[in-house]
């Protein structure tokens, strides 16, 4: 309906490209707003024809028909009309959701070099195929590398940005909170930050400050103090 600020577009754009339930359910929407505009159409239609007659015609049992059909049109239309305003709001993101919206982007991951060692091959094919687009491929090759070594941070932090990046924070915070723990990776920071953004989208306010604080983000304080306002709504 183009009744989105700039910035709750912005946000809901980056949601949808990421979605396809969602692209499913807008693009559902669209037709049946388009139904319901046609068929609105069709009713100012006939009340202009017949405000410009100058008679009123004989009408046949043919347009008795069109008239009773029209009519349940219209009464179906106002049906779809109320299921739209409910799906609305009953699909509309929480605050924190919309904040984890509006602040999240996805790690850009890590330059590849296509090293002939197992591991490294293995982890930068999937590095290849977490910045094309091929997550799910990306998660396979690294969870199978971290089972044989469950506490590599830069694992650990990739498949938590990897499920971040599938838009399942839950799976994403064990992962995130194991490179958070250790302060001496080269991931920590970045860890926090996520971690906290996970949290937030999570209902978890509290726990989620607390990792937002530890983070190095350039938007740190900014988020802090819209979680704040949040607050005293």
């Amino acid at each position: 309906m183009q009744e989105m600020s700039a910035e709750e577009q912005a946000a809901f754009e980056h949601r949808l490209a990421g979605d396809q339930v969602l692209q499913f359910k807008v693009n559902e929407m669209k037709l049946l707003i388009i139904g319901i505009n046609e068929s609105m159409l069709t009713q100012k239609l006939e009340i202009f024809h017949e405000e410009v007659k100058t008679a009123t015609p004989v009408r046949s049992i043919q347009s008795v028909k069109k008239y009773a059909y029209r009519k349940w049109l219209a009464a179906a239309s106002v049906v779809i009309l109320a299921g739209i305003t409910v799906f609305y709001f009953a699909t509309k993101p929480s605050l924190q959701e919309q904040l984890y919206q509006t602040y999240y982007s996805a790690d850009p991951g890590l330059m590849t070099t296509m090293s002939s060692a197992s591991d490294n091959y293995t982890f930068e094919k999937a590095m290849v195929d977490y910045k094309s687009g091929d997550v799910w491929n990306a998660i396979e090759s690294w969870e199978q590398l971290q089972t044989a070594n469950p506490l590599n941070d830069t694992l650990n932090y990739f498949l938590g940005s990897a499920w971040l990046k599938l838009d399942h924070q839950e799976k994403a915070i064990p992962y995130l909170q194991q490179v958070a723990n250790k302060q001496a990776s080269v991931f920590n920071a970045d860890a926090h930050w996520y971690l906290g953004l996970a949290l937030l989208q999570q209902g978890n306010r509290s726990e989620a400050v607390a990792e937002i604080k530890k983070s190095d983000h350039p938007q740190k304080g900014a988020l802090l103090k819209d979680i704040s306002n949040m607050n005293n709504k």
